[in-house]
């Protein structure tokens, strides 16, 4: 899905955004909602401020624990020691996301309203995911980032294309997700290239979810990639006992 806003984005550049985990879900500029098979669903919430989603399973999400070597305020849940992912290559942007499942039955894009009758992420053991200017807190995204025992891993990579390559990105970026059920994409105001798109992926393997974020500033000539897989619980393995942070 692809839309137009209205309201000029908030982040001026890669080096103003922040990685939070939980809290509340933010004010929002366009949501959509996608239900996958086995009841797994996800909001994707694109912020004045770039980008949050939120994560629901019948079975609910374990909370991560705390991460050494950051404040609390930074990233208010736990992130860990990082797992080599695919996908983020300079070279696979825009990413091949698969073409989605027929949304028939449980799987596919979801837009009902049953969402209004939740009681919130935190009460259904949700996940909650912001990649944002944050106000009040000093700018930090990880390179990588994973939590063994949260079943949550998480990279981001910062590009800087050649002249007019941006361009070029964005615009088969828009034309990849613009009718994709999985995939929402906002362009703002005064420059085509300004984007923020949010993809999930319908193909990941058993056991998982995963999507795919990207956040484009011209103006800085900037592309910020991010990849998030969480695996569901029943999938998990034992917990390690050491927690690392790779910047």
């Amino acid at each position: 899905m692809l839309v137009s806003l209205d309201t000029p984005y908030v982040d001026t550049c890669a080096a103003d955004l922040s990685l939070a985990l939980g809290g509340p879900e933010r004010p929002a500029l366009h949501i959509r909602d996608v239900t996958l098979p086995g009841g797994v669903r996800l909001r994707l919430r694109l912020l004045g401020a770039s980008h949050q989603v939120v994560l629901t399973t019948p079975t609910g999400l374990t909370t991560p624990a705390a991460p050494t070597g950051l404040a609390d305020a930074d990233i208010p849940t736990a992130l860990g020691a990082p797992a080599a992912l695919t996908g983020l290559a300079d070279a696979d942007i825009p990413t091949a996301l698969g073409a989605p499942a027929a949304s028939t039955g449980p799987g596919g894009a979801d837009t009902s309203a049953g969402w209004a009758d939740a009681t919130g992420p935190a009460a259904a053991g949700g996940l909650v995911e912001t990649v944002a200017c944050l106000p009040g807190r000093p700018p930090h995204l990880p390179g990588d980032l994973h939590d063994e025992a949260g079943g949550y891993r998480f990279t981001a990579t910062v590009l800087r294309p050649a002249e007019g390559e941006l361009h070029t990105r964005i615009a088969a970026l828009r034309a990849d997700l613009a009718d994709d059920p999985y995939a929402l994409v906002g362009v703002f105001p005064g420059d085509p290239d300004a984007v923020t798109a949010l993809a999930v992926r319908p193909d990941a393997p058993d056991g998982t979810v995963g999507w795919r974020t990207w956040h484009a500033y011209p103006q800085t000539n900037e592309l910020v990639l991010t990849e998030t897989v969480v695996t569901l619980p029943h999938d998990r393995r034992a917990p390690q006992s050491r927690t690392r942070e790779t910047p």
